[in-house]
């Protein structure tokens, strides 16, 4: 476990988090997370996050494409999965 304030970085994702642990089997995994995507296409919050290689889980989360000062619309749900290289998410 890591202490926070952590900032998590990979390929596709920017992310601060109030706290984290990564195993070689598991990934990594985020506690009270807020994540931009790299691609400047997304950004939002998430309770929880695992993030193994290029799939993301995020659980009690938020999404919009909108600037996150004032987001015009976002999407909520209790969890959220992101297919980085299928660019989809469910």
């Amino acid at each position: 476990t890591f202490p926070a304030p952590l900032r998590y970085q990979d390929e596709r994702l920017f992310a601060t988090a109030q706290s984290g642990s990564w195993s070689a089997t598991g990934g990594t995994t985020l506690e009270r997370m807020l994540f931009q995507m790299r691609d400047g296409r997304g950004n939002g919050e998430a309770a929880k996050a695992q993030v193994v290689d290029a799939t993301s889980a995020l659980d009690d989360a938020t999404f919009t494409s909108c600037d996150p000062a004032d987001p015009a619309w976002s999407l909520a749900a209790s969890r959220i999965e992101i297919d980085s290289d299928a660019q989809v998410g469910r």
